[in-house]
């Protein structure tokens, strides 16, 4: 398998993490308490076009600042749990505002996210187009 680009794979953790975007179109193992991948999940999926492409990478780009925000929240000792929740459900609403600005559901984006895990090649097309800015 190839790597996951460091900025899809943070992204993925943080939304995993807020319990809000990224696992939205998933089941809960009761027996495990973990999120089950959904079906459109478990495989490479269809063909991502070019213009879907875009606006995925676009809203990884403009969601970047917030993952960071929330990496530091998160690692922070100081901060009590409460206020790391209050916090990280605003930096969720964020995310889910800025997918609905790119016209991306919060399912669509968890499917490309994991889709730049397991295909290479949409990894790289998802890459040059972040590179393209």
């Amino acid at each position: 398998m190839a790597k996951t680009p460091m900025v899809l794979s943070g992204l993925a953790l943080v939304a995993l993490v807020t319990g809000g975007t990224a696992w939205a179109g998933t089941a809960q193992d009761s027996s495990q308490g973990a999120p089950t991948p959904s079906p459109a999940m478990t495989g490479k999926g269809p063909h991502v076009g070019h213009h879907e492409l875009v606006r995925f990478a676009s809203a990884v780009r403009a969601i970047q600042p917030v993952d960071e925000q929330a990496h530091k929240v998160l690692m922070n000792p100081h901060l009590a749990a409460s206020q790391k929740r209050a916090d990280l459900a605003h930096y969720d609403h964020k995310i889910t505002t800025t997918l609905q600005h790119y016209h991306l559901s919060p399912v669509t984006y968890e499917t490309l996210l994991h889709k730049a895990q397991v295909d290479p090649s949409f990894a790289k097309r998802t890459e040059r187009i972040l590179k393209k800015g």
